[in-house]
């Protein structure tokens, strides 16, 4: 295909150099770079022809020499791209629309494998760009002004001078300013000898009217904020004038509602005492603000609202003058503080002395020549910067006549203010490049101006104030506009800062003069001569001469942040911050001292050490950072300053200075003004592992389409690497006229990073490259001086693989008697059963209490946010042991009638039967009843009327292999309702119902005794199995259960002696004594240690269980379930309870801190023993002990439990043990290498690990390191009586440990003398192997765990209510669950792409936005992530966003 090349070229309006796009049909696809930007022309038409030519030489002999190379692997690249579509909607790119989500995985990570790696100089001197050889800068003075009638020396001395001056002349007529209106028409006037008048009495109305006499009173050197609109410029001029002849500090602000907050803060740093205002403004403010007079959050108190332009107002006598004498013998009193934001964000005020003002207005008058009598137009801002200094201070000391033209008025109409100067014959005009290229735009059509002439233009100044400023924008309209007679030597650019004010000034007339030079050499801070037909060259603008009586000196960048008293000299070829000495510069910062002397008493140094001399400048030596990046021209150039940036604007990258305004034209040079606006860019950085992160913003137009907006995007990040061999870390597209402005349209900048940074962005599109962005990040090592040697437990054997090991830490509790009562003589279950109601029938085995509130809550307000701790549970009647084995014996009778199994099937293999009912004595019934059937019980949640959960329970019952349902009589009619049969697949064996027991029982009594079915006994080997723990499987969001016939059976098999075991750690654990209450919240059906708590534990150890079901904590729509439990606790004073961590998580959802009363107290509350199946969750457990506190519940009363599949009791806290030093803070980024380094509890790094509790009084725990590199972590090896599997003789002899599949670690604790275990994870769930990593050794060798993972997405953004991660195919998937609304559901995207680098150093390749309950979860709750998975990658997930991070 032949290759056709086309030149587009664009300039940024607000201060972006202009650039020249060659684009390549072929290469634009190149992952190497098609985009070359460069150059100095304008929508096709260029400045120079002959750089156009040398442009299309240079694109093909770069593409013959690379094109086949680059054939392959631009078309495996752009597949790659087209397939990874960043998260830029729900719709996709053609070729990601045929292929499915393991296919775009795959391409993903062919891409990810290509990434290019650049290496991280340590120094420019190590980079290909060279060093900086010339000789070092000195210091430059400005060349003097000649004796003229326009000297500093023939102008007026003071404002009360020049303005009685300008007021005398021609009979008081001589105008001073008038205002354009927004339809184009004159406006308001204001001559001389009004403003004089004016001025004088609202100065004597100031210093003698305001306040009462003495201290509230006005007196020179007071600041008075100027809170006026930028279109009243005759009421500003008033005020402005008044303040100088008053001696009062005039401070001009943003009227609200524009950054109130840091408004207020700054006019409180300066101690305003008035605001100066309009009549008609301060109406529009009070109706604002419905205050009387207005009042914002953040501004001083007691403020005097005076109106400026109020009739009626005292003439001061003819006598009176201005205090202004008086106060020149006071040491620099001040005359003006100009307000701006600060680059973090925060407002500041720089401070400007009496003597500055004057020096600096009549520096600029005669420096461009202002004279009596000239008329000028002015487009700027006139309360700030450049618009100020000319507009008002010098167009009053020189008696200019000025026209304002709102901002307003060039919106609509651009070429108003060029008509303006043709028909008044205007000299002097302020302006911008944006001004400039709309008036361009707008004089395409001959017929706007013919008849225009723009001859009497001698001066138009070009207040961009810094370049790279639009070269092609001012270039192309004085192209456009030569034949209208404006002269090509006009134009005027400067070098103006808030600190050192203006800094260079070209004269009219002075020819042009402009270098090229190379923006790679720029970013290592080098002033290298590029060629004109290089791609990556910069042309840069000279900003004109230096000021009389100043010394411009240039020093060395220093690292951000650094804070260096004495910077040295730069060399003549290299970049640096401009400094200034003169006696026009700001004094300093108002109420901020820290940067004062770093900013305002700068003393540069030579190489030798020796500070030089600013002779010359007639000030003290000290220089003014002018927070300016540039160099001096050569010494042949008579002074002339280059400046390329801004300190404010550099991104720092790899060591690397990049300006964001050339990111900007860059950005633009991609299909300019056909998909983004122009102007409506915002270039930041984030700071991110050691480095900035470029982070690119920008507005799209309405009409763009998803495809089109990711080749867009794809093509600035080709752009961006071929330009500037630089990575974007994040792209975002937002919606048009969304980006927040200034008054003047332009971007800000910082509160764009602040609602990126917030979350608050709403972004349409995003696109992450986080791979690419830290691909040159240096390695990140844990600290050496941490050695993890000397935290090692020198008891652990690591060099003995998990087959051999031998226990080698032993943590036995002592078996000695105690006050839990005697040791039943019982061996089984069922046999406890019988001997406790032989000899106690009348014990209370269990109560199911219940939320007596929760009927009332349902009529009520569902939606309560908030719920009073006091409210009420009642208890159920109790069931009592005789009881129990009354009704249980009933049931197995039922079970042997309904199954029909012979003595011969009974003792072949024990039948399972599943028991589906709920909490409470239906459910101890059916499970002992099939106990003493001699079946396997396998206690099953009851369904709910969903189809979803009625098939989840069939495939349950079917996966469990359960020959027959033992139910209640609810549960029976849902299971045998008509409209339930369909979703009820597989069918169902027999259904049992609990109501029919007594009838079969009487039955078969009355029947033969001869019959072999009812002569069928429980078992009573202690090996046997008391019941199928099903560990919480059977969820309706669970489809991975197995299938009939498979080899791994569901669910854990439970002998009686774990069992047992379980129970009699539990009653020497929590002294549990005949009748004692034992209050448990717990989910019975997630099995475990629950199950034996709500269920078991009772009839082994004769204490009465008060159990509240956790599952209806969660049907509740308020905490009132939480809340009763808690309550219960309190009136009946009981040591010890038990809960889940439902109730937690309930308690901190619903409960809040001033909703907890103190009507009960909870200081009797030894221990609240929490049970867990993982790591504990430290966060949760500090939170829920500060709600707490108001109730007298001890911080140690929490305590934390651990079982397993393996053992369900195998640790459990024991009650006399301090909890205080049960917490260690560990390294997180040497966990991830098996290592334990432990920590303060305040390090960024610090995971929380806590004490699981004590092992039971026989189990020996112990570690096997999981790798072959040895470690601090390993898997916890069991070896107990507790242990599920059945002991043979055989295995008993060999003493083997049994694998819990969890990751731990052993540590002495100060709180006792047996060692601790800290559970760390499951070996199953942890996440290995991943690529993108930024730690050592790219990540395959590291081990990260999905919790710490999840709870750092968690954090970083409030809409996200979940999260789950896994890894696929080597890629780490991020799995989110949003509440908010779909187009704000983007914002999570980056936030949690950084907070996963951030804390974790681990790239999220795909992230996954979904709606809440899109992950499915077990009944213990814990997620089920290899099904979350498995859907993804099968398309089943529904996601809203689905974003490959490139």
């Amino acid at each position: 295909m032949q290759e056709s090349v086309s030149s587009t070229s664009l300039a940024d309006p607000d201060g972006s150099s202009s650039v020249h796009a060659t684009t390549s049909d072929d290469a634009a696809s190149s992952a190497s770079g098609g985009y070359i930007v460069k150059g100095n022309v304008y929508q096709g038409t260029p400045a120079n022809q002959w750089r156009h030519a040398s442009l299309q030489q240079l694109m093909l002999q770069h593409q013959q020499l690379q094109q086949q190379q680059q054939q392959q692997h631009s078309r495996r690249t752009s597949e790659a791209l087209e397939a990874a579509d960043g998260g830029f909607g729900p719709e996709s790119t053609p070729v990601s629309a045929t292929l499915p989500v393991s296919g775009r995985v795959k391409l993903l990570q062919e891409s990810l494998s290509r990434l290019k790696r650049r290496p991280l100089l340590t120094s420019p001197t190590a980079s290909s760009v060279g060093t900086a050889r010339g000789f070092e800068s000195l210091p430059v003075l400005g060349a003097e002004f000649a004796d003229s009638e326009d000297s500093p020396s023939s102008l007026p001395g003071t404002f009360d001078e020049a303005l009685q001056r300008h007021a005398g002349e021609g009979s008081g007529k001589s105008l001073a300013i008038t205002c354009m209106e927004a339809d184009g028409k004159t406006g308001r006037t204001l001559t001389y000898a009004k403003l004089y008048s004016s001025s004088r009495r609202l100065a004597y109305y100031l210093l003698n009217k305001v306040g009462h006499k003495g201290s509230s009173s006005l007196k020179p050197g007071d600041r008075a904020a100027l809170l006026l609109p930028a279109s009243d410029v005759c009421t500003l001029a008033t005020a402005f004038a008044a303040c100088q002849l008053a001696g009062v500090v005039p401070v001009p602000v943003e009227p609200p509602p524009t950054a109130t907050a840091e408004t207020g803060q700054m006019l409180a740093a300066l101690e305003a005492r008035a605001v100066l205002t309009s009549e008609s403004f301060y109406r529009q403010l009070k109706t604002q603000s419905q205050h009387e007079p207005p009042s914002y959050p953040g501004w001083p108190s007691g403020l005097h609202w005076i109106l400026a332009d109020a009739q009626g107002l005292t003439k001061p006598a003819k006598d009176w003058r201005p205090p202004q004498s008086g106060q020149q013998s006071q040491q620099q009193p001040l005359a003006y503080a100009e307000c701006g934001p600060a680059r973090d964000g925060s407002a500041r005020a720089v401070c400007i002395s009496r003597v500055a003002l004057l020096s600096h207005g009549k520096a600029l008058c005669s420096a461009l020549g202002y004279g009596k009598g000239d008329t000028a137009v002015c487009l700027l801002d006139p309360r700030r910067d450049v618009g100020l200094w000319h507009g008002l201070v010098a167009s009053m000391l020189a008696g200019l006549h000025v026209y304002f033209v709102p901002y307003s008025l060039m919106k609509s109409d651009s070429l108003a203010w060029l008509r303006l100067v043709a028909k008044q014959r205007v000299a002097y005009a302020w302006a911008k490049s944006r001004d400039l290229y709309w008036s361009l735009l707008a004089g395409k059509d001959e017929s706007s101006t013919s008849g225009m002439s723009l001859a009497s233009l001698r001066c138009l100044l070009v207040a961009d104030s810094i370049n790279p400023w639009s070269l092609t924008s001012c270039d192309s309209f004085l192209t456009c506009f030569r034949s209208r007679g404006l002269s090509p030597n006009c134009l005027v650019t400067c070098a103006y800062s808030p600190e050192s004010l203006t800094v260079s000034l070209r004269r009219p007339g002075y020819s042009v003069g402009r270098g090229v030079v190379s923006m790679h050499g720029l970013s290592y801070g080098l002033v290298q001569v590029d060629s004109d037909s290089s791609y990556t060259s910069l042309t840069l603008q000279d900003c004109g001469h230096l000021l009389p009586q100043s010394a411009v000196a240039v020093v060395r960048l220093g690292r951000q942040g650094a804070t260096e008293s004495r910077p040295q000299l730069c060399r003549v070829d290299e970049v640096g911050e401009i400094c200034v000495c003169s006696r026009y510069s700001a004094a300093r910062y108002a109420g901020n001292d820290s940067p004062n002397e770093r900013v305002f008493n700068c003393r540069p140094v030579s190489a030798t050490g020796d500070e030089i001399d600013s002779a010359g400048s007639g000030t003290d030596g000290a220089f003014v950072r002018t927070g300016l990046i540039g160099f001096l021209g050569p010494p042949t150039s008579g002074g002339l300053l280059f400046v390329c940036g801004t300190i404010a604007t550099q991104l720092c990258v790899a060591k690397r200075r990049h300006s964001a305004e050339d990111i900007i034209a860059t950005v633009l040079a991609v299909e300019p003004l056909k998909f983004v606006y122009r102007g409506r860019i915002a270039v930041f950085a984030q700071p991110l592992l050691g480095d900035d992160r470029i982070v690119v913003v920008a507005e799209q137009r309405p009409d763009a389409s998803d495809s089109r907006c990711h080749t867009w995007a794809c093509h600035v990040l080709q752009a961006m690497e071929s330009i500037h061999q630089l990575s974007v870390y994040c792209l975002a597209l937002v919606p048009a006229n969304s980006l927040p402005r200034g008054p003047h349209g332009s971007v800000e900048t910082v509160t764009v990073r602040d609602l990126y940074s917030a979350g608050r962005l709403r972004p349409c599109r995003v696109l992450m490259c986080p791979q690419a962005a830290v691909a040159d990040q240096l390695q990140l090592l844990i600290d050496d001086a941490n050695n993890p040697t000397s935290d090692i437990d020198n008891n652990s054997d690591d060099s003995k693989s998990v087959e051999s090991i031998e226990p080698s830490v032993s943590d036995r509790s002592s078996t000695s008697s105690s006050s839990a009562g005697p040791t039943l003589p019982c061996l089984t279950l069922t046999d406890a059963l019988r001997w406790r109601a032989s000899r106690e029938p009348d014990t209370r085995l269990l109560s199911v209490c219940t939320d007596a509130s929760s009927a009332s809550d349902t009529d009520g307000d569902s939606s309560a946010d908030t719920v009073d701790i006091v409210a009420s549970c009642s208890v159920g009647e109790p069931l009592t042991a005789q009881g129990l084995l009354k009704r249980a014996d009933r049931v197995a009778s039922l079970i042997r009638t309904g199954l029909q199994l012979t003595a011969q099937q009974q003792a072949l293999v024990s039948p399972i039967v599943a028991v589906a009912a709920a909490p409470g004595p239906d459910l101890l019934a059916g499970l002992f009843g099939a106990m003493l059937a001699g079946c396997v019980p396998a206690v099953m949640r009851p369904p709910a009327p969903a189809p979803s959960s009625l098939s989840a329970f069939a495939r349950l019952v079917r996966a469990a292999d359960c020959v027959g349902v033992v139910s209640s009589q609810p549960v029976a009619k849902l299971l045998k309702a008509k409209s339930s049969q369909p979703n009820l697949r597989p069918p169902l064996p027999p259904l049992l119902e609990l109501d029919k027991a007594k009838k079969v029982a009487e039955k078969a009594a009355a029947s033969d005794s001869g019959d072999p079915n009812s002569k069928l006994a429980s078992q009573t080997d202690p090996e046997s199995a008391a019941y199928l723990d099903l560990c919480g499987a059977g969820s309706p969001q669970d489809d991975s259960l197995q299938t009939p016939g498979s080899s791994a059976p569901i669910g854990v098999r439970v002998t009686h002696r774990a069992a047992m075991a379980a129970c009699q750690c539990l009653q020497t654990r929590c002294d549990l004594q005949l009748g004692r209450d034992l209050p448990a919240c717990v989910d019975l059906y997630s099995g475990g240690m629950a199950f034996i708590v709500a269920c078991l534990a009772s009839v082994a150890c004769g204490h009465h269980t008060l159990l509240m079901p956790a599952g209806a904590l969660s049907l509740e729509p308020s905490a009132s379930g939480a809340a009763g439990f808690l309550q219960m606790l309190a009136q009946r004073s009981v040591r010890d309870a038990l809960c889940g961590y439902e109730l937690l998580d309930r308690c901190c959802a619903r409960l809040q801190p001033e909703s907890v009363k103190q009507k009960h107290s909870l200081a009797n509350l030894r221990s609240l023993i929490v049970l867990g199946t993982d790591r504990p969750r430290a966060e949760l457990l500090a939170k829920f002990g500060r709600l707490l506190v108001p109730l007298g519940l001890s911080p140690t009363a929490l305590r934390c439990s651990f079982g397993c599949r393996v053992n369900p009791c195998l640790t459990l806290p024991a009650t006399d043990v301090d909890a205080d030093s049960a917490a260690i803070y560990a390294d997180a980024r040497a966990l991830r290498q098996d290592r334990l380094v432990s920590v303060d509890s305040d390090s960024p790094n610090a995971v929380a690990l806590l004490q699981a509790g004590q092992p039971a009084p026989d189990a020996r725990i112990s570690l096997a390191t999981p790798s072959v590199r040895g470690g601090d972590v390993g898997e916890i090896l069991v070896r107990s009586r507790g242990n599920v599997e059945p002991l043979t003789a055989a295995t008993a002899a060999a003493g083997l440990s049994a694998r819990t599949g969890y990751l731990g670690v052993i540590r002495q604790v100060d709180s006792g003398p047996a060692p601790a275990l800290f559970v760390i994870g499951a070996v199953a769930d942890c996440l290995t192997g991943l690529s993108g990593c930024c730690s050592t050794g790219g990540g395959t060798s590291l081990r990260y765990y999905p919790a710490d993972l999840e709870a750092t997405v968690v954090r970083c953004h409030p809409a996200i209510v979940d999260c789950a991660v896994f890894a696929c195919d080597s890629l780490l998937a991020v799995v989110m669950e949003l509440s908010c609304r779909e187009s704000d559901a983007l914002d999570a995207v980056p936030q949690a792409t950084t907070a996963l680098l951030r804390d974790h150093q681990l790239v999220a390749s795909v992230l996954i936005v979904c709606d809440p309950g899109a992950i499915p979860a077990n009944g213990r709750g814990e997620k089920l992530r290899s099904v979350l998975r498995d859907r993804f990658l099968s398309d089943r997930l529904d996601p809203v966003y689905v974003a490959y991070n490139l």
